[in-house]
């Protein structure tokens, strides 16, 4: 499945912020986005995307990689296969 022009300029958008950490702890010796920056990405690993990109059929090491360095951008359009036969449309949908 191709990737959407959409996930692709959020992709380039976190290397250009992660591009920005590493230049600000490098040239100006300020650590805080690059600390900002990986306490959200953990988190969002811990919350959602080890658990999506183990569900989406990823091993454990790549989804815990690509949410440390794609955060969401990664794992919010990961296609993840359905067990059940519903429509994903709730519980309550009737037809």
């Amino acid at each position: 499945m191709p990737i959407s022009p959409v996930v692709l300029l959020f992709r380039l958008g976190t290397l250009f912020i992660w591009a920005g950490a590493l230049y600000l702890i490098i040239v100006h010796d300020f650590w805080y986005l690059l600390l900002a920056l990986l306490l959200l990405h953990t988190g969002e690993l811990i919350w959602t995307g080890y658990k999506r990109g183990i569900k989406a059929g990823y091993s454990e090491i790549y989804s815990v990689l690509m949410t440390l360095i794609w955060g969401f951008t990664w794992w919010l359009y990961l296609d993840i296969p359905r067990t059940d036969d519903s429509s994903g449309q709730g519980e309550s949908h009737e037809s």
